[in-house]
C-alpha cells in the first residue's frame, strides 16, 4: 500500500471515529425535565406549591442501568396563591451542566421522576424572563428521602433563592425539607 493511500485511509478512519452518534443510537432515553415542587408547608402534601425548580437534562452516556445526564438549563418559577406563575428565571449555562449527573434507573430506557432525587449542587445566577427584571441567585441540592409523602416521589432539599438586588432579597429557603419530584420523565 502506498503511503498516500494509507494516510487517506487513516484520515477517513479518524473522521468516522469522531462522529457523534445520536442518543437513540446509543440506547439513551430522550432529553427531559425534572421538577422539584416547593410547597408553602413542606410537610403538607395539600399545601399550595409556591415555587418550582426545573432541571432540563439531556443524556450523554450510559453504562448498563446508569445514565449520565447533562443539565442544560435550570429554571425557577415562583407561583402565587392563585396557582399562577408570578416570576420566572432561567440559567442557560448552569455550573452543574459542566459535569455528568449519573443516575441509576430501574429501566434506563424509561427513567422515572423518583430516580432523580439526588441532584448535584445547582448554584448560579438566573436571568429574569417573566414578572421581574432582577436576576435570581439560586442554590439547590437534594438527597434521597425516607419520607412517604407525595407517594414516594420525594427528595429532601436544601435551597436558597434570593433576588439579586441591593441588599439581596431572599424569596425562599429551606434546609432538608421534603420536596415533591415530578416531570414524569417526559421529554423536554
Amino acid at each position: 500500500m502506498k503511503r498516500g493511500a494509507l494516510f487517506i485511509g487513516l484520515a477517513a478512519l479518524a473522521a468516522a471515529a469522531s462522529v457523534v452518534r445520536p442518543a437513540a443510537a446509543q440506547g439513551l432515553p430522550p432529553p427531559r425535565t425534572v421538577e422539584f415542587n416547593l410547597r408553602q408547608s413542606p410537610q403538607d402534601p395539600l399545601s399550595p406549591v409556591v415555587g418550582v425548580v426545573t432541571a432540563h437534562i439531556t443524556p450523554t452516556d450510559r453504562v448498563e442501568n446508569q445514565v449520565a445526564w447533562q443539565i442544560s438549563e435550570v429554571e425557577v418559577r415562583v407561583v402565587g396563591s392563585d396557582g399562577q406563575t408570578q416570576a420566572v428565571w432561567k440559567d442557560t449555562a448552569p455550573a452543574a451542566g459542566k459535569e455528568a449527573w449519573w443516575v441509576a434507573h430501574a429501566d434506563a430506557a424509561a427513567p422515572q421522576p423518583e430516580e432523580f432525587v439526588e441532584t448535584p449542587l445547582l448554584v448560579g445566577t438566573a436571568d429574569a424572563t417573566e414578572g421581574t427584571t432582577a436576576a435570581l441567585d439560586y442554590e439547590f441540592a437534594s438527597t434521597l428521602s425516607a419520607s412517604t409523602l407525595y407517594d414516594g416521589r420525594v427528595a429532601d432539599a436544601s435551597y436558597n433563592l434570593a433576588l439579586e438586588t441591593a441588599p439581596e432579597e431572599p424569596i425562599a429557603g429551606g434546609d432538608g425539607e421534603p420536596v415533591e419530584t415530578s416531570g414524569d420523565g417526559q421529554p423536554s
